[in-house]
């Protein structure tokens, strides 16, 4: 197989050759490290590539599983790796130290190699998953692929990368506030986002500061995120929230008859500013689009106080800098050399000593009230679609952690950006970034879904219909392995 050929499957078309002997897990390990080795120098995805994973592969050691033998990457942070060190995060203060190897893998890692992927390495992120962007001084750059000036999108920065530019199929993505579907618009990929407790984050991230997270893949297809859902649903013992077992496989939801939906259309700006003329423009075609299709579309948003909703998730995010020293912490022995952080997180963390347990409990509150507003808008609505993000691709160097910004000013600029994602981490609806739209100047920006909690499979048979109306297969990124290969 050459490159070429290679680049223009998804994770079920590689696996379905494996099954017709018409190529060899190993084979498409070599294809994935040739296309890393060519197109990772000019975009700084992928950290570190697994050697034993390629050349050495034990075939018979991949499980019958529905993407067996595809490559695959992950981001290390929330999950562990048996035999591998365990994540650094992304910060230089972690990387100067010998860090210790985890024992087994968490449940999304285990879930991955049964479905018989091939992990060979793990991809760039931003430190501490603070930003959209990989830009500091121990990591160099991320590049986009579809140009190297704009942001490749964050914190599943390398992911992303990974994906659109052809070197795999399919990578794993973390979201606490739109880590999936921020880098998904950003490099005209899918980002799906599951509902809260239909796939675990345990045996360590089970608890309830972890409830606005999740696990998944950044894909090419729709299909491939659906059978990815069936890949990993499920819990552990223990779990603290009850996930939800799907009627029938997901993979069978691609292609039925998603039936006439009530879409609410949020084409306005929720907080902070506007949209930019761009943005509105391609999220009205989407819904002409969906009209088209039959579906009934109202311009509306849910009756939530946005700019309280804005501050909430900004002293969630000064919040997660306490969790975040602690684990710097016990990591280095109880000290933590603040001048190794970049000087935005710096500032974060200095802000993070203003809260206490009751500002805590207050989010909590503050976060179930979202949850029953959004519920009871989705009892007129059926999907709630905004754009992916408020702005065209930002510029490299507006959103680095190297920024002279105060904490509140650069958490205020990247919440205006990010306004739309992190409603669905706080309230554990499912939620897609899909690739289609395009700006005026041929760069990409997703359209973004919401449903009710639980309502994965709705998600799926609209995104599937969108897919067939509004194909994005074709459009390739400037930097691509197939262009390299010609």
């Amino acid at each position: 197989m050459k490159l070429a050929d290679y680049s223009r499957h998804d994770g079920l078309g590689l696996a379905a050759l494996v099954r017709k002997g018409e190529v060899s897990p190993r084979e498409l390990a070599r294809l994935a490290l040739d296309a890393i080795e060519k197109l990772n120098p000019a975009l700084n995805a992928v950290v570190e590539v697994y050697r034993e994973r390629i050349d050495d592969l034990d075939e018979a050691s991949l499980p019958q599983g529905p993407f067996r033998g595809v490559p695959f990457l992950l981001k290390r942070i929330g999950i562990t790796e048996a035999g591998k060190p365990i994540s650094d995060l992304g910060t230089l203060l972690l990387r100067e130290i010998d860090l210790p190897r985890s024992k087994s893998d968490s449940y999304v890692v285990r879930k991955f190699r049964e479905a018989g992927l091939n992990i060979i390495g793990h991809t760039q992120m931003p430190e501490l998953a603070y930003t959209i962007t990989v830009e500091s001084p121990h990591q160099g750059v991320t590049y986009n692929p579809w140009g190297k000036d704009v942001v490749a999108g964050g914190s599943s920065t390398g992911a992303a990368v990974a994906v659109a530019s052809g070197m795999l199929p399919m990578a794993h993505a973390s979201d606490a506030a739109g880590s999936t579907r921020f880098p998904a618009t950003c490099n005209g990929v899918v980002g799906f986002k599951p509902s809260r407790g239909l796939i675990s984050n345990g045996p360590d991230g089970s608890d309830i500061t972890h409830l606005k997270v999740s696990h998944f893949a950044l894909t090419r297809t729709v299909r491939d995120a659906a059978a990815m859902l069936d890949a990993l649903q499920g819990g552990l013992p223990g779990e603290s929230v009850v996930y939800r077992l799907p009627r029938r496989p997901f993979a069978g939801e691609v292609g039925a008859e998603p039936g006439r939906l009530r879409i609410a259309l949020s084409n306005m700006g929720w907080h902070t500013h506007e949209l930019e003329p761009d943005v509105k423009t391609q999220i009205d075609t989407v819904g002409t689009q969906l009209e088209a299709l039959g579906h009934h579309v109202t311009i509306d948003k849910p009756a939530i106080d946005f700019d309280a909703y804005r501050d909430l998730y900004r002293g969630i995010y000064y919040m997660d800098g306490i969790v975040n020293v602690h684990r710097l912490r016990l990591l280095t022995g109880g000290k933590v050399d603040a001048g190794k952080l970049q000087p935005v997180i710096r500032r974060i963390l200095e802000k993070s000593d203003a809260f206490d347990m009751h500002d805590y409990a207050a989010s909590i509150e503050a976060t179930n009230g979202l949850s029953r507003t959004l519920g009871a808008f989705f009892e007129k609505y059926d999907v709630l679609v905004t754009p992916a993000i408020a702005e065209t691709l930002p510029p490299l160097g507006m959103y680095s952690l190297q920024s002279n910004l105060s904490a509140d000013e650069f958490c205020q600029k990247l919440l205006g950006c990010n306004q739309y994602l992190p409603l669905s981490n706080l309230t554990g609806t499912p939620a897609v970034s899909l690739p289609l739209c395009q700006t005026s100047d041929g760069l990409p920006l997703g359209a973004h879904l919401m449903a009710p909690i639980g309502a994965d499979a709705r998600l799926i048979r609209l995104s599937a219909q969108l897919e067939q109306a509004m194909p994005w297969r074709n459009r390739l990124p400037e930097i691509h392995v197939s262009r390299l290969a010609a």
